[in-house]
């Protein structure tokens, strides 16, 4: 589908009795999860996405460097799907403390130590929603002069965003929902949903789309 993605209406796909069978796979205090993508549906677009990264690459070493902490789940399922030598790395950067919401300046809290001068470099993120964080890991990587540097995000939210990122690999484009499961989460929970998810929260009330109630707190 290209860099555009696959497109999801608010209410997402139909899931059937199996879907609503998974709303209750288990629940925290009041909350409601609406499923929004069927686990075997994400199965079968990690596998598009990996067959796209794989045709287009280049030749020779891939290093894959992960944004922690919400992508592990796309990260493991994606290099697994795909025939190639590849190096695995991680960088966490932060912009919040807690449950703030108001953002501060991001920190690198953790980079990568692999050497990507003159190598291929993919960067791996579960979502972009305001895309500062990945256009500040961009900026880092692009600094140690690889030999290339393209990107892949499992969600990329529509809403208008102040940064001009556009990911070469993009997983599903869905509504401007705080989203949680196949790795995203509410307050360190929901990340082992093996599907996605819209989070409301108490009555019913759909939570805010930032990130700022997510444990790994970044502006993505």
């Amino acid at each position: 589908m290209g860099a555009a993605g696959l497109h999801l209406g608010a209410a997402g796909p139909h899931l059937g009795a199996a879907g609503r069978a998974d709303k209750k796979w288990f629940m925290i205090s009041n909350d409601s999860i609406e499923p929004l993508i069927p686990a075997a549906r994400i199965e079968e677009r990690v596998a598009e996405l990996a067959r796209r990264i794989q045709s287009e690459h280049p030749g020779g070493e891939l290093v894959v460097i992960s944004v922690l902490g919400g992508s592990v789940i796309f990260l493991a399922d994606l290099v697994r799907k795909m025939k190639l030598p590849i190096r695995i790395d991680t960088i966490s950067v932060s912009s919040y403390t807690g449950k703030t919401v108001v953002p501060r300046e991001l920190k690198v809290l953790k980079t990568f130590s692999e050497d990507v001068r003159g190598k291929h470099v993919l960067i791996v993120d579960d979502i972009l929603d305001s895309g500062a964080t990945l256009a500040a890991v961009m900026r880092e990587v692009s600094a140690m002069e690889p030999a290339s540097l393209k990107s892949c995000v499992f969600l990329r939210k529509k809403r208008p965003r102040k940064n001009e990122i556009n990911p070469e690999y993009v997983g599903f484009e869905v509504e401007d929902n705080f989203v949680v499961g196949y790795g995203l989460d509410y307050d360190g929970m929901y990340r082992n949903l093996p599907y996605l998810a819209v989070l409301k929260r108490g009555r019913g009330n759909i939570l805010g789309s930032d990130r700022s109630d997510r444990s790994d707190s970044y502006i993505s």
